[in-house]
């Protein structure tokens, strides 16, 4: 797919191919979708923290059941091993 760009943004891309990091204006756009989506799951996150925290403030939330968060973890590290 190609996509015209604005001259800053064109600048932008040409700036990071500079520095070496980057091999194509391909890897520029793929770090910086990549970097955006990081961001969309942080404020996912951050979202159901605070989601998380208002049931708290409520009396809605669950204890924390430590041996079995713990159990699970452990399960996922054996089978990841």
């Amino acid at each position: 797919m190609e996509y015209p760009l604005p001259a800053d943004l064109s600048e932008q891309i040409k700036l990071h191919l500079a520095t070496g990091n980057y091999e194509t204006e391909n890897d520029v756009i793929r770090q910086a979708l990549d970097a955006l989506k990081l961001r969309d799951e942080l404020v996912r996150f951050r979202e159901s923290i605070a989601q998380s925290r208002q049931q708290a403030a409520r009396g809605e939330a669950k204890p924390l059941d430590v041996d079995a968060v713990m159990g699970r973890l452990r399960g996922r590290l054996s089978d990841a091993l």
